[in-house]
C-alpha cells in the first residue's frame, strides 16, 4: 500500500509497503496505529508500539503531527503515514502522498536541529 515512511534521521520516503514491511521497520516488531491530531481524520500514523520502551530516537515529524506538545506523549522510532478507510489501512492517493511528503519536509526544515546550527 502506498504510504510515507518518516525515519528518525528525517528521511522521508514515499513507497509501497505491506503491513509486514512496516512492522519489520520497528525495533520491537510491534506496530500500533494512532490518529495524528494535526492531520485530517482520513489519515493514520503507524508507529512502533514499544519505541519508547526500546529507547528508539524521538521522531520529530511524528511528535509534531501527534501533538506531543499538547499531551506530552512523544513518538519514538520511525513512522508511516497511511490512509484510513473507516478504521482500515489503505493506500494514499498520489495527491495525498505528495502533500504529506511536502508537509513532512516543511516540518523538518522548520524544526529540525542539525549539526550545522
Amino acid at each position: 500500500m502506498k504510504s510515507i515512511l518518516i525515519k528518525t534521521n528525517n528521511e522521508v520516503v514515499i513507497g509501497d509497503f505491506t503491513f509486514e514491511q512496516m512492522r519489520e521497520q520497528f525495533t520491537s516488531g510491534y506496530a500500533d496505529s494512532v490518529k495524528p491530531r494535526k492531520l485530517d481524520s482520513k489519515f493514520f500514523m503507524v508507529v512502533d508500539d514499544e519505541g519508547l520502551l526500546n529507547e528508539s530516537p524521538i521522531n520529530l515529524v511524528g511528535c509534531y503531527l501527534y501533538g506531543t506538545e499538547i499531551h506530552g506523549s512523544p513518538i519514538a522510532g520511525d513512522i508511516f503515514l497511511c490512509a484510513d478507510t473507516g478504521g482500515e489501512f489503505a493506500s494514499l492517493s498520489d495527491e495525498d502522498a505528495r502533500e504529506l511528503k511536502r508537509l513532512a519536509d516543511e516540518i523538518i526544515s522548520n524544526y529540525a536541529i542539525t549539526g550545522n546550527n
